[in-house]
């Protein structure tokens, strides 16, 4: 567990003549970075090909693969190359307050990282950009805490709007917004209308300023993510691809 983690990156350090290589996108990265790295850290990957690829070099099965797609905020799979197997790591939330910043800064700084995060959301989901946000789209990309993977399909295949777009958005949206809420009270919906209105309601304070167009497009690209980690919750597929995907694709 937690004391697991910390042996291994003592290790790390001990023998620290190497390097750490981290990335959100590991099918982007040379087989050869993978196989000669002694430690691999592995949190949530939604992407199949990165599962496939971290998967095999921590000696998963194949059937275990796609639990890495389930793993909570703050769990890991930690293995070492001398280790039978991988193990999966707990660590408790980290925080700490730049030096010589208050608490004020940092809550500043979060807000404006918020903000930056809404107004490129908001791109994202227009089908027709004007000449200055056209012009600007990539440059907005680039700077944003989306991984290199990411950022690449976004400004690839906007103008496609393709599937792989689709699924850059969901991890967008997944990465930067808050959705934990967004089943609450769903248990008992009589329909797939009642299912989008509830879900949209659990996001009103989180994508406040998004209008009622907007959110549907966004339900659409969180029933993505949802699927794939509730795949025996048919109700989630079926919302994006008989309800929300006529009315916003």
């Amino acid at each position: 567990s937690v004391e697991m983690l910390t042996n291994a990156i003592a290790e790390i350090r001990t023998y620290g003549e190497g390097f750490v290589i981290v990335d959100q996108a590991p099918n982007l990265l040379d087989t050869a970075a993978i196989r000669n790295t002694n430690t691999k850290i592995i949190l949530r990957l939604p992407e199949s090909s990165d599962r496939e690829i971290t998967g095999g070099s921590v000696a998963l099965k194949e059937q275990q693969f796609g639990e890495l797609s389930r793993l909570p905020t703050g769990v890991a799979a930690v293995y070492q190359n001398d280790w039978q197997e991988a193990v999966l790591c707990s660590l408790p939330k980290y925080e700490v307050e730049a030096e010589g910043q208050s608490g004020k800064e940092t809550a500043s700084f979060l807000e404006a990282r918020k903000k930056q995060s809404r107004e490129l959301l908001h791109l994202l989901l227009k089908k027709q950009l004007t000449q200055e946000e056209a012009r600007t789209l990539p440059e907005k990309i680039r700077v944003s805490n989306a991984s290199a993977k990411i950022r690449k399909d976004l400004i690839m295949y906007f103008s496609s709007k393709n599937q792989k777009y689709e699924w850059a958005v969901a991890d967008y949206i997944n990465k930067n917004f808050a959705l934990e809420d967004v089943f609450r009270g769903t248990s008992r919906c009589s329909g797939l209308e009642q299912l989008a209105a509830i879900m949209s309601q659990n996001l009103e304070e989180e994508f406040s300023g998004f209008d009622q167009q907007e959110m549907l497009l966004i339900l659409y690209y969180i029933c993505r993510i949802e699927h794939e980690k509730h795949p025996e919750n048919q109700a989630i597929e079926q919302l994006r691809t008989e309800y929300l995907k006529e009315r916003v694709v």
